[in-house]
């Protein structure tokens, strides 16, 4: 963020509050804000967004950002951790970056494409993905590795999903009930699963995303070996 007049600490206490002011401002010029009273629209307007997200443009204290972390960390979506803090998705997401790098992604959202080497064409992961299969061999849970490697859970629960699907791993009982699977292939009705939001949803959110991911690569394995 480069602020004429804001210097590094302010920007780095600041930064998300003057980049959300920023953005609705943006938004509200894009939707036709001239036309709605200048600077008494703005303030309408920001009135309306702290409405709805009472920490909206407030500085992140240290105590939200582990509250933040932890809910990254259980697998919370950008919707639910946008309303357990009171702050828009924007500034959820632009923290998220601050604290986690570029990698993190929504897990409500479709899972991204496996990179491939430009020379190898083998997945750039294969090598820490293959030290979480070790770990699970070993008997451990995805928290008990993901806190051995100093890793997300998600993370590991996505090395092991990558596994299921390749055949390395037969068995996902460790992590998803087969009544829990018995559910999940009712709601599929026999399509791949793609995003797992709307599928926590239809489980009325009783199952975690890390055991979602799992799931999703076993069940559409099981459809491919069924065609």
């Amino acid at each position: 963020l480069d602020v004429n007049g804001v210097g590094a600490a302010k920007a780095e206490r600041y930064g998300d509050a003057f980049l959300d002011v920023l953005l609705a401002a943006r938004d509200g010029a894009e939707a036709g804000g001239e036309a709605d009273g200048g600077a008494g629209g703005d303030d309408e307007r920001m009135q309306a967004i702290k409405e709805r997200h009472p920490q909206a443009y407030e500085p992140w204290t240290q105590e939200e950002e582990e509250r933040l972390l932890a809910l990254q960390r259980r697998g919370a979506t950008l919707d639910e951790m946008a309303g357990e803090l009171g702050r828009q998705p924007g500034g959820i997401t632009s923290r998220l970056r601050r604290l986690l790098g570029d990698n993190w992604q929504d897990p409500g959202a479709a899972p991204l494409p496996v990179r491939q080497n430009a020379r190898s064409g083998r997945a750039g992961a294969g090598t820490t993905a293959q030290v979480t299969l070790e770990l699970h061999r070993e008997g451990l849970s995805i928290d008990e590795i993901a806190a051995r490697r100093g890793l997300r859970s998600r993370t590991i629960a996505q090395h092991l999903a990558d596994a299921v699907a390749k055949g390395e791993v037969e068995d996902v009982g460790a992590w998803v009930s087969d009544a829990d699977l018995a559910r999940i292939r009712r709601i599929a009705a026999g399509r791949p699963l793609a995003a797992l939001r709307p599928l926590r949803e239809a489980l009325d959110n009783t199952l975690t995303y890390d055991q979602l991911t799992v799931a999703r690569a076993f069940l559409n394995r099981e459809l491919d070996g069924s065609d």
